[in-house]
């Protein structure tokens, strides 16, 4: 019986190093071949860049702002880092590899609302776990995890070799390693520097939502401040700005008002200008929504001159 113990000791042992050494070739593998259509990836792909402004949030942030046409009305040199489904954890995360990566940014403009301030309410899965595997020895990406998984989650990711890739191996499928380069040749996001242009039937339309009870999440406060923090450590310009919303939305959104509030006081906290355009006059046409939430195509072109022609050109 002990020769048998001692057998299977020696064999967990050699699949240990062998898994821990593969993990580590992994790990470089990919934090070197970035499949682009993914949004984070492409934003990690950018190295030693120096941007006018930037513009970080989830899809209202993403789809609503056009840095194309921003260039044509006002300053050059703008980014979309924003990602569709995100919490603002998750964003900070985005934001702290672009800074790690040796980009600079002159302006960040951060796209806020009662969704940001709670993003478990807005989204099934605010946090994309998977997406950092390569990175998960980082600090801050370490403490991401940690407010955002399971305890177990983290701890096999984290100390069982190879385990991470293996759960997920539709994503890292150990044959199809080669072809990784050649999966996303041209990134959907390099047209529009970031920015994801939907179309008119990309939208879910004006179908009647379930009324919620709008609270504030202390771990989405807390990553808020991170986020405003590495900013200005950079000597990076903070700005909130709230994106468009249709009036009706309101209905739907309970507490709503406690809520940008809190919003305005981590504004005054950190010295931080913030800009709400939820009831501007010039977005309440219902025929610039594709949503309760999302301009449509036309939408976006409007608020995008407006953006820039306002906000970019006083900074």
């Amino acid at each position: 019986m002990k020769r048998l113990f001692i057998k299977i000791f020696i064999v967990l042992s050699i699949l240990y190093v062998v898994g821990f050494f593969f993990q580590r070739y992994c790990d470089n593998f990919y934090a070197t071949h970035l499949n682009q259509c993914f949004k984070p990836y492409w934003v990690m792909s950018k190295k030693n860049q120096h941007y006018n402004y930037g513009i970080i949030g989830s899809s209202r942030a993403l789809n609503i702002v056009n840095v194309k046409t921003t260039e044509l009305y006002g300053k050059k040199g703008g980014i979309n880092l924003a990602a569709s489904g995100t919490g603002i954890a998750e964003c900070f995360l985005i934001f702290s590899e672009f800074i790690e990566n040796g980009n600079k940014l002159d302006t960040l403009f951060i796209q806020m609302d009662i969704y940001t301030l709670n993003a478990s309410i807005s989204f099934n899965s605010p946090f994309h776990p998977f997406l950092y595997f390569p990175f998960l020895n980082e600090k801050d990406v370490q403490e991401v995890y940690k407010d955002n998984v399971s305890k177990m989650d983290f701890f096999m990711w984290k100390y069982i070799p190879y385990f991470k890739y293996a759960e997920f191996n539709n994503y890292y499928p150990i044959y199809k390693m080669k072809l990784v380069d050649k999966m996303c040749p041209v990134s959907p996001y390099e047209e529009y520097e970031g920015s994801e242009i939907l179309t008119d039937e990309d939208y879910v339309g004006f179908k009647p939502m379930q009324k919620k009870y709008h609270t504030v999440n202390p771990m989405d406060k807390k990553y808020i401040e991170k986020l405003v923090q590495l900013a200005q450590k950079q000597g990076t310009e903070v700005i909130f700005f709230t994106s468009p919303e249709f009036a009706e939305i309101k209905q739907f959104q309970q507490n709503r008002e406690q809520m940008y509030v809190e919003i305005r006081k981590i504004a005054e906290k950190y010295h931080v200008d913030y800009y709400d355009f939820t009831n501007y006059k010039d977005f309440t046409d219902k025929s610039l929504f594709g949503d309760y939430l999302h301009l449509n195509p036309r939408g976006v072109e409007k608020f995008s001159e407006f953006f820039a022609d306002t906000l970019l050109q006083s900074n």
